[in-house]
């Protein structure tokens, strides 16, 4: 919990309940890779741009419907569908270029 306090900036007012989240998300075989691509999708969305803070609670809350719609990707600040790149590339592939 201390390098995720410490890539937060700051203290982790609610440890026990991150920590929950955290042992949820590695039950369910999540992999730091997904939960780190989900929490930067969510932190990119504009309605959240308000929130005091994004926590592993959200992300556990929302990660199944992430990864159930494509697990989109952030393109600057604007969240792009994982399955938009893969239809691009096929596209320049079958056109031969």
């Amino acid at each position: 919990m201390g390098l995720y306090q410490e890539a937060l900036g700051y203290p982790i007012p609610n440890g026990p309940q991150e920590a929950a989240a955290v042992k949820w998300l590695l039950d369910k075989q999540y992999t730091p890779n997904q939960v780190m691509r989900c929490y930067q999708y969510m932190r990119a969305q504009k309605w959240r741009d308000q929130a005091k803070r994004l926590s592993l609670q959200n992300v556990r809350s929302d990660i199944g419907e992430w990864i159930k719609n494509g697990e989109p990707e952030v393109n600057g600040r604007k969240a792009v569908p994982k399955n938009v790149y893969e239809r691009t590339w096929r596209t320049l592939q079958e056109q031969g270029a």
